[in-house]
């Protein structure tokens, strides 16, 4: 073996080094920036657009019709979102509470649910209040 190749060989195997050594950077490059970027995205973030609701008294039962549209201005999926719907009467007594599990909300989505609950008394207002996780 002359001179020459050994010095190719070393040549071969410094370069191998150096490959191996700049496909572990961008790796590396790659998994900082993926966490520095989900850093700034936000995460599920709901609000109620709007919430109404009607009153039915009859003669056998009571209802209300509650609707209620909701905007995720986040830019991830809100998981698991339960909606809290709480019925009060004039004095401010709780006549009933529901909650309801209306699942998974995508990002950047408005959604409409209507809910028809019945209840025994006299309604003078309604609230409504969302809880969800965010993966």
């Amino acid at each position: 073996m002359g001179e020459g190749e050994t010095e190719q060989k070393k040549l071969s195997i410094g370069n191998l080094k150096a490959g191996a050594l700049l496909v572990s950077a961008i790796v590396m490059i790659g998994i900082i920036g993926y966490g520095f970027i989900g850093m700034f995205q936000e995460r599920a973030d709901l609000n109620i657009v709007s919430s109404k609701w009607t009153y039915y008294p009859q003669s056998t039962s009571h209802y209300v019709r509650v609707s209620v549209t909701i905007f995720n201005r986040g830019d991830r999926f809100a998981r698991d979102t339960e909606l809290t719907i709480t019925i009060y009467d004039y004095w401010g007594f709780r006549l009933k509470t529901e909650v309801m599990n209306i699942g998974d909300i995508p990002p950047r989505a408005y959604e409409s649910y209507f809910f028809k609950i019945q209840y025994s008394g006299n309604v003078t207002s309604v609230t409504t209040t969302l809880m969800w996780s965010a993966p």
